[in-house]
């Protein structure tokens, strides 16, 4: 049930990366395996840009979101970063930050932020996700971008929870770095990407051989990697609501939304009211043994 910390991967993803790991080659070489392997990562690289309507050379590959948001965060050196209380806590644990405050329906307050940036004397870095891991809330996110392009800042956003639930279009959002990860819309763990806007530059985290236009110092498994988020983000486009509907279902808030099976009665899933995802409810402590009891009776356990 908890789609929210991963998902199950879907089989055609399965079949896309297995396909991928039989064609073997380095990226890098000119030759004609090395030139096989550099168009599965090109073409997985086409798909996501075209998803988030960005040039394809503004896509980075990396090997999971928290390595992405670590790029995000380390790679702009000197800028005073300032980071809202509910981010993950690979943007909160990664370096030493100003704290947004939230109001009580886990939005992130734009007041607070405005007052932060305006007693600020350097240049600064706003990091927000798009939508909250655990309550589904969507945040106000191009209204943070205004704030803060008007005192001077740059923004990050952490798009993994929103990245095949609702459209994610990094020109309308006005970012400048968008981070994404593969394992939340059907695919294995151990894949994602950072976006960079045009003039957006960042510092690799690892020197060596110089992937992923010499941010990322791994060949590794670079081809599955690129071919899986390729294909995931196939998959995720199915499950994004329109636009117009994101808005409407946003003003509209949620009814408490009821648990299938023979356990209908005893589990109670709590919908968070207001700016959320249709597809992120908060489970009380009694639907969560009741979801526990059919997981172990299934298991036999």
């Amino acid at each position: 049930m908890d789609h929210n910390a991963t998902t199950a991967v879907k089989p055609s993803v399965t079949d896309a990366v297995t396909g991928a790991m039989g064609v073997i080659g380095n990226a890098s070489s000119v030759h004609g395996p090395g030139r096989a392997v550099r168009r599965i990562i090109e073409d997985a690289r086409d798909k996501v840009a075209a998803a988030i309507n960005v040039r394809p050379d503004r896509v980075v590959f990396t090997g999971n979101g928290t390595e992405a948001n670590n790029m995000a965060l380390k790679g702009g050196v000197g800028k005073t970063v300032l980071a809202s209380a509910i981010e993950h806590p690979s943007v909160r644990s990664v370096v030493d930050h100003d704290v947004i405050a939230v109001d009580d329906r886990g939005c992130v307050n734009v007041d607070d932020l405005a007052e932060k940036l305006h007693g600020l004397t350097s240049p600064a870095l706003v990091s927000v996700m798009l939508v909250n891991n655990e309550t589904g809330v969507i945040q106000p996110v191009q209204e943070i971008v205004r704030i803060a392009k008007s005192s001077g800042a740059m923004v990050h956003c952490d798009a993994v929870q929103g990245f095949g639930k609702i459209v994610v279009d990094m020109i309308d959002l006005g970012v400048d770095m968008l981070t994404l990860s593969a394992h939340k819309i059907g695919g294995p763990q151990g894949v994602g990407a950072v976006v960079l806007a045009p003039g957006v530059d960042i510092k690799p985290l690892i020197r060596g051989g110089g992937q992923e236009h010499r941010l990322v110092a791994r060949q590794g498994a670079v081809h599955q990697v690129a071919v899986d988020l390729g294909r995931r983000q196939q998959v995720g486009e199915q499950h994004q609501r329109p636009q117009e509907g994101e808005a409407e279902h946003r003003h509209q808030g949620r009814d408490p939304v009821p648990a299938a099976g023979a356990q209908q009665a005893a589990v109670r899933l709590q919908a968070r009211q207001g700016l959320a995802v249709p597809q992120a409810v908060t489970a009380d402590g009694a639907a969560h043994q009741a979801v526990d009891g059919l997981h172990h009776r299934e298991m036999g356990t």
